[in-house]
């Protein structure tokens, strides 16, 4: 099968809100997407939010039925981590199409052609590569800024200078731009490792100075690619490596360790690294400086969370970091309760106190969350989570019970049945019930009953899934997939299923997802290859005559015996 093409920007916005589409950007810069596979009709990845979510993003007209473990897909949006999945996979395959295109010979050649150059160059006199060094320096300013790099390398002052002139960026970078910036880094990075080795000194002032300018170029360049990410990721590797091995982190190094991670916005300095490198009297003054920084902070409003406002964020990070590797634990609760206007504070609060065995606590503090928040998505389960350890079962089903009827999904579903144990058969009647008297009525009589039908398949009973799908109105790609479960046992329902997933899909069909639609029709006359069906299908050859593609793919699906004669379907 051809691999199908990416969604473009404009339809992923048609399948979800401009809220996420914006929020997904954040997760470019981030480096937070790893596609796990690349299939023709669908790409895997682990996108790392609030936790590692699985991603899975169908191609060819069928994104709308792609799946995200978040808690925004269960809310039936098309989330920020499959738009951020699909950017970054169109960023790939653009560099993939890239390199065939710039290249008229395979790899393999290529290589051949960078060998026969440095050949070509290494038989050059001294002065002959000068002279090419200096117009090529004359010609692009770029190539003149790395070459006084190399020039400078014996001498920190001059080197300080280069690296000034080389590390600036009097625009913003955009893709392309960032990527070529990062190759430029490559030699600075060789350089200052080398100078660290023989003067330590000397090498980790230029290393602070280097990643000082590097983060300011970083918050003005579209990294999405993270070429520049991953060569300050290095950066700072080899910065922590000479802290350790060539001088002692001392209070000195540490007023100059907090002054760096103040330029940090995105965490590529972490205290808990940090941290493990300073002896006693740097850590009393690391300490000091990131407790005087948040003491500092503006007195916080209590209806209003301030954690993300500017200012607030990375003094309100840095300090629970601090009370994290100090094991800290009164003293991070505290920080994370000076904003309490969110169900998710009261989260992360019951998580430090189960984890530093304060179990009680944990449940009280989950308590007056469900007070303060009690429209908070998962803070019943959280609560009910509490309950279950302390023993108290019915009060913990009580609260999952009330969870799914607040907002009945798959996940709520299961949740309670793993909670209800033995009186699963009493809860899931409850459950349905619950289900049905709120769908909604349609005009021939039927309900919508696709929730329900989600319900039932999740706990895999697919005989009452089939029943209710003959008798009311499904979702569409509920059809196709309940069909897909059916088959073995009851072809002529599931041929029934897939017949109305084609005329509810075919109108608004894309041509890309001619072949799909194709292999369906073919599979119903294989399911029940009667004469209402061979009708049925000669129907749609006269409706759609039009879409040669699509009778063309229709055609090539059928087995001789399958598909009617141009006579008969004229």
């Amino acid at each position: 099968m051809d691999r199908q093409p990416l969604p473009t920007d404009a339809q992923l916005q048609q399948l979800s809100d401009s809220a996420s589409f914006k929020r997904a950007q954040s997760y470019l810069r981030s480096r937070a997407v790893e596609i796990t596979a690349r299939l023709d009709t669908q790409i895997d990845a682990i996108v790392s939010g609030t936790e590692d979510y699985s991603v899975r993003l169908l191609l060819g007209g069928r994104e709308a039925g792609s799946h995200c473990t978040c808690p925004a897909f269960a809310k039936g949006i098309f989330c920020k981590h499959l738009i951020a999945t699909a950017i970054v996979a169109r960023d790939h395959a653009t560099t993939d199409d890239e390199v065939s295109a710039d290249s008229s010979t395979p790899r393999r050649a290529t290589a051949t052609a960078d060998s026969d150059l440095r050949v070509f160059l290494a038989a050059q006199t001294a002065e002959r590569l000068a002279g090419l060094l200096t117009d090529l320096a004359e010609t692009d300013p770029a190539i003149e800024r790395r070459l006084r790099v190399y020039q400078s390398q014996h001498s920190p002052r001059e080197l300080r200078k280069a690296l000034g002139r080389l590390l600036r960026a009097s625009r913003f970078l955009d893709w392309r731009a960032s990527r070529k910036f990062a190759r430029d880094l490559d030699p600075v990075i060789e350089l200052l490792a080398e100078l660290a080795g023989t003067d330590a000194h000397n090498g980790i002032a230029l290393y602070e100075y280097a990643l000082t300018r590097l983060f300011k170029i970083y918050e003005q360049s579209d990294d999405s690619g993270g070429d520049i990410g991953e060569r300050i990721r290095e950066l700072v590797r080899r910065y922590l490596d000479s802290l350790v091995h060539r001088t002692p982190a001392d209070a000195a190094r540490a007023k100059a360790l907090f002054a760096l991670q103040r330029e940090d916005q995105w965490s590529f300095l972490p205290i808990k690294e940090v941290w493990a490198l300073l002896d006693e009297a740097g850590r009393a003054v690391y300490a000091k400086a990131i407790e005087d920084e948040f003491h500092a902070l503006p007195p916080r409003s209590p209806t209003e969370g301030n954690r993300f406002q500017s200012g607030y964020f990375w003094p309100t990070e840095r300090m629970e970091a601090l009370a994290t590797v100090r094991g800290d634990t009164d003293t991070l609760i505290a920080v994370i309760s000076q904003d309490l206007t969110s169900g998710h504070s009261y989260e992360r609060i019951v998580a430090v106190c189960e984890a530093a065995g304060r179990h009680r606590e944990a449940t009280q503090w989950a308590e007056r969350g469900l007070k303060a928040h009690p429209d908070w998505r998962g803070i019943r389960p959280l609560l009910a989570r509490q309950y279950e350890r302390a023993g108290l079962t019915d009060e913990s089903l009580e609260l999952y019970w009330q969870d799914f009827q607040r907002q009945p999904t798959v996940e709520t579903w299961r949740a309670l049945k793993n909670a209800a144990g033995q009186q699963w058969s009493r809860y899931r009647t409850r459950a349905l019930e619950e289900v049905c008297r709120r769908e909604r009525a349609l005009p021939d009589g039927r309900r919508d009953a696709s929730l329900r039908t989600r319900l039932l398949v999740a706990d895999r009973d697919f005989e009452a899934a089939r029943v209710l799908a003959e008798q009311h109105a499904l979702a569409p790609e509920l059809l196709d997939g309940l069909a897909q479960q059916i088959a073995a046992a009851h072809p002529e329902c599931a041929a029934g299923l897939l017949r109305r997933f084609v005329d509810a899909v075919l109108p608004r069909c894309q041509p890309r997802d001619y072949a799909y639609q194709a292999q369906q029709i073919a599979r119903i006359l294989a399911l029940a290859p009667g004469p209402n069906s061979r009708a049925w299908v000669n129907q749609i050859r006269v409706q759609y005559g039009a879409r040669r593609k699509l009778i063309s793919l229709l055609d090539a699906a059928m087995t001789p015996g399958e598909s009617p004669s141009r006579e008969q379907s004229s």
